[in-house]
């Protein structure tokens, strides 16, 4: 008799388009790049149609497509960092002040509880 299993796999699938683009800056430097844009943004374009750029006037090679900001990954890091810095902060102080105490990291000035 052979051993069976069963799962269920999940497959998500994003699809992603690349879009690229030659633009001219406020000083006159010619710049060439591009960018990966989700579905929403590429059913807005038109083959050699006009694309809206926003970048830096200091540093044109800082740009993107226009109305695709970075806000979110922004977000989802800062939510992240303020969870592991939750977690941490909790192990800290429970590990200080809590459960363990000081009796193994203090040696023999341990805090000893007297019996009443």
């Amino acid at each position: 008799m052979l051993p069976t299993s069963s799962s269920w796999v999940t497959v998500t699938m994003a699809v992603q388009y690349r879009v690229t683009y030659r633009f001219t800056s406020t000083d006159g430097r010619t710049v060439q790049d591009g960018q990966t844009i989700g579905v929403d943004a590429w059913e807005a374009f038109t083959e050699q149609g006009p694309v809206a750029i926003e970048y830096m006037a200091s540093d044109p090679g800082r740009n993107r497509v226009a109305g695709t900001d970075g806000w979110v990954l922004a977000w989802l890091m800062l939510a992240f960092g303020g969870a592991l810095s939750a977690v941490g902060g909790t192990l800290f102080l429970w590990g200080r002040f809590g459960k363990f105490g000081c009796s193994a990291a203090c040696g023999d000035r341990a805090f000893v509880r007297r019996a009443r």
